[in-house]
């Protein structure tokens, strides 16, 4: 008798395996260096627990494989700097993105790699490799589900706890086998409701730290030799098709084919996700006197009007979420910035969002991101400009000291040698264990944080 023929997962896993088994080219560990930095910036910014930061620079890294029981990873220092680091992370909004299946890769893939990375004591290369896996199966998986898929369910976790599980395992052993089983425990129970983008709460944090703590748990119950399903992907009751009204399940047989994890966002500008290409078209209008502005019509693609807030933004959460809001503050203030509500500046971008005009665009797709700004003068001229992407996207990709820049809006009080600093400790990553990435990140953080030195 033949082999029973292997289910979806293993495919799939497999050839995502096949797609890093040759060695790091300079230029993918170049595109995973600006990643990692901006997942720095990002949680240096995001409110990280100090306690932790601490225990990290002080102690020796304990072999949580170990000291814990393998379903209760959260009580282990590798769970909670995990799961601390996916809030952290997105705490501020600003992870980064791919456009092409609405997914924030980094914010799931980094804590994992990070945490689980620095107790196996895994190498830099070693740690780049597992990050890069865990974006391609994130976002592969991501488009197999298809847009419908993320009309009910949050794609950054649904899809981010597969690719935790799978850039956890790879760190542990790589080996297909250990990585399949990993990815069928974590398909088994992936969920995250879409309803907190509609509300705008907070849920979304809490999402993005049970898809990491979920996804290194799959991982450590593979090492241990548990049987997974590997059919979980495929048939009646698959996710796939439970998940999803249109999945397009022959994407998973060459995960490859679209560069995917290559084709992530950075984003720059503070304001949510959607409205970065407004932001961008605003600013090519700049200088502009306010007072002489009679009318602003922003035209963005038309699925963004369905998580914009809409009328005048009463709060901080409200401000981040209005395209609108983001629009007005870089009139004001002549730069991209988000100005507190409650505040002078904030008060004037109010008055201003009165007289903004959102109108839909037809898109063609998440990947069509265009938008334009039109401001009509008190003279009956009209000046216009298009953004067909935004900095920190692939067509205009991030860099080291962009990353830098983004820490200083989210931090203004650091130092230019806390830039220096994470410039460097970037520019090593390759080169230094995942250990060293974090304690040298934490020495980071606390020097530049008052009072916690």
């Amino acid at each position: 008798m033949g082999a029973e023929p292997r289910g979806l997962t293993e495919r799939w896993v497999t050839a995502l395996v096949d797609g890093i088994a040759e060695p790091f080219q300079s230029a993918q560990e170049e595109l995973a260096v600006r990643y990692l930095t901006d997942f720095f910036a990002c949680t240096l910014g995001g409110d990280f627990p100090a306690h932790l930061w601490l225990e990290i620079s002080r102690r020796r890294w304990p072999q949580d494989a170990e000291l814990t029981v393998c379903g209760a990873v959260a009580e282990g220092l590798t769970g909670q700097v995990a799961g601390e680091l996916a809030v952290a992370a997105h705490r501020r909004d600003r992870d980064d993105l791919h456009w092409g299946t609405v997914t924030h890769p980094g914010g799931i893939i980094w804590p994992t790699v990070l945490a689980l990375g620095a107790e196996r004591g895994a190498s830099g290369r070693r740690g780049l490799a597992a990050a890069m896996l865990g974006y391609q199966a994130t976002i592969s998986l991501a488009r197999a589900l298809g847009a419908s898929h993320r009309e009910r369910w949050h794609v950054t976790t649904t899809a981010g706890t597969v690719g935790a599980s799978i850039a956890a395992a790879w760190l542990i052993a790589e080996d297909v086998e250990l990585v399949s089983r990993a990815a069928g425990h974590a398909i088994s129970v992936m969920g995250g409701s879409s309803l907190f983008l509609q509300e705008h709460s907070q849920s979304g944090l809490f999402h993005r730290s049970q898809a990491v703590l979920t996804g290194i748990r799959a991982a450590r119950y593979a090492e241990r030799g548990l049987s997974a399903t590997l059919r979980g992907l495929e048939g009646a009751h698959g996710a796939l098709t439970t998940f999803s009204q249109a999945a397009r399940p022959a994407l998973l047989e060459e995960p490859w084919q679209a560069p995917g994890w290559s084709e992530v966002a950075c984003r720059c500008y503070p304001g949510s996700g959607y409205a970065q290409t407004a932001i961008e078209a605003t600013l090519q209008l700049l200088p502009v006197d306010v007072a002489d502005i009679a009318r602003i019509v922003v035209e963005v693609p038309a699925p963004f009007l369905k998580v914009t807030v809409p009328g005048v933004p009463l709060s901080a959460d409200q401000a981040w979420w209005s395209i609108p809001y983001s629009v007005a503050s870089c009139l004001v203030l002549g730069h991209s910035a988000m100005p507190a509500v409650d505040g002078t500046f904030g008060a004037a971008a109010t008055r201003l969002v009165q007289r903004i005009e959102l109108v839909p665009r037809r898109s063609d797709g998440p990947s069509d991101i265009a938008a334009g700004v039109a401001l009509t003068l008190a003279t009956g001229s009209v000046r216009e400009a298009v953004a067909h992407s935004h900095l920190g996207h692939p067509s205009r990709p991030a860099t080291i000291d962009t990353a830098a820049a983004k820490w200083v809006q989210l931090a203004p009080q650091i130092t230019e040698g806390d830039l220096t600093s994470l410039k460097q400790l970037s520019s090593a990553a390759a080169r230094r264990p995942v250990r060293q990435w974090l304690r040298d990140l934490s020495r980071l953080a606390l020097r530049s944080t008052p009072g916690e030195v």
